[in-house]
Parts: structure tokens; C-alpha cells; sequence
């Protein structure tokens, strides 16, 4: 299903790409309007695909937030990169710049805390809401009246 993959430096020629340490060792993938996300540690990597392929270096890379993925979009546009920290903590960035819009620590007086989460929760999106599953309840954030 690959191509060969003369530059490889592992034994598996039938690759299409590879980007020895490029990428977090951890988390899962994110795709959306031609980017493919990638997270792990404390880091958030953005990748440009073109026919196929990834560009290098990535086109984003931003500190802090990273874990589990989500992005949430009016179609192609107006995209939001969600990502939940393994300490618990939910980053929203801007999908297109990863510029920091909003985190759960900055409301007043706590109000947007994660309570203490499951080991491998990752957020969902629903009716433009964010449901995070954690160890004794459904947290739930959107846009107050």
C-alpha cells in the first residue's frame, strides 16, 4: 500500500514518508483543512499536507497543552484546535495560528477547572459544546448566555 522509500533509515522501504523524531511520541493525530495536528509532552505541532505528504519543519509549534485532540470548525473555517492536558487542563487554540484563545485555569475564581480526569480522556464536541468525561462526572463548556 506504500511506495519505496529510498531515504528511509529503517528497514521498512515500503513507507511513503518518514520523519524520524519529527513528531511526539505520544497522542494521536489530528486532521482538518489540509493540517494534520500532532501532539505529546507539552508541545502541539501543525503539519501541512500536499499530495500525499507531510511539509517539514512543521508550520506551528506552540508550548504547552498538549495530549488528546479535537478540532472543532465551520466547515473550513473559523477552526479550533482543542487539546487536553494530561494534568487536566483544556487549551483552545486558533486551528490556523495555534495563538492561545482560551485555557480552563484563566476564569475567575476557578469556575473552568477540570476536575480530576480519567486516564485517557479526551474531549468530544457536540451542538457547539465540549464534553469532557472525568473521574466522577460530565464537565461541559460553551459559550454563556
Amino acid at each position: 500500500m506504500g511506495h519505496i522509500c529510498t531515504s528511509c533509515t529503517t528497514k521498512d522501504s515500503q513507507i511513503v514518508q518518514e520523519l524520524a523524531s519529527a513528531v511526539p511520541n505520544t497522542g494521536s493525530p489530528t486532521f482538518w483543512n489540509q493540517t494534520v495536528y500532532f501532539t505529546g509532552g507539552a508541545y502541539v505541532q501543525a503539519y501541512k499536507v500536499n499530495q500525499g505528504l507531510l511539509f517539514t519543519p512543521p508550520t506551528l509549534d506552540q508550548a504547552a497543552g498538549g495530549g488528546p485532540t479535537i478540532v472543532t470548525a465551520n466547515s473550513n473555517a473559523d477552526g479550533i484546535h482543542w487539546s487536553l492536558s494530561y494534568s487536566g487542563e483544556l487549551w483552545a487554540r486558533d486551528a490556523q495560528t495555534l495563538k492561545v484563545l482560551y485555557t480552563s485555569r484563566q476564569a475567575a475564581n476557578g469556575r473552568d477547572l477540570v476536575p480530576p480526569i480519567t486516564h485517557f480522556a479526551t474531549a468530544i464536541e457536540a451542538d457547539g459544546k465540549v464534553f469532557i468525561g472525568t473521574q466522577n462526572s460530565l464537565v461541559v463548556y460553551g459559550l454563556l448566555p
